[in-house]
């Protein structure tokens, strides 16, 4: 659901400000993905969805989902890089 991946998105960069001090600065997709996995397990857990999927739906995704999450990696990576470029003095 093209909404609920918008939330996720959305939820993985607010809880990547928040954990930011907690970040090593290597490796900030892996990062990132386990904190949006971490979020979608968590949602479907709260939506008690137990339903198995099959190994080639996973590796299919669409066209325009595959470029909607290329978009949100650009834009996180351009996130994290303006972070960096932070001084001390407006970090938390």
């Amino acid at each position: 659901n093209e909404s609920d991946a918008e939330d996720l998105v959305s939820q993985t960069l607010i809880i990547a400000f928040q954990k930011w001090d907690s970040f090593d600065g290597s490796h900030a997709r892996s990062w990132l993905i386990q904190i949006l996995r971490n979020e979608w397990l968590q949602l479907l857990r709260k939506r008690n969805v137990r339903k198995e999927i099959a190994y080639g739906e996973v590796n299919e995704p669409s066209v325009e989902g595959f470029w909607k999450a290329v978009d949100s990696q650009i834009e996180a990576k351009r996130i994290i890089e303006a972070l960096d470029d932070l001084g001390e003095d407006y970090r938390v």
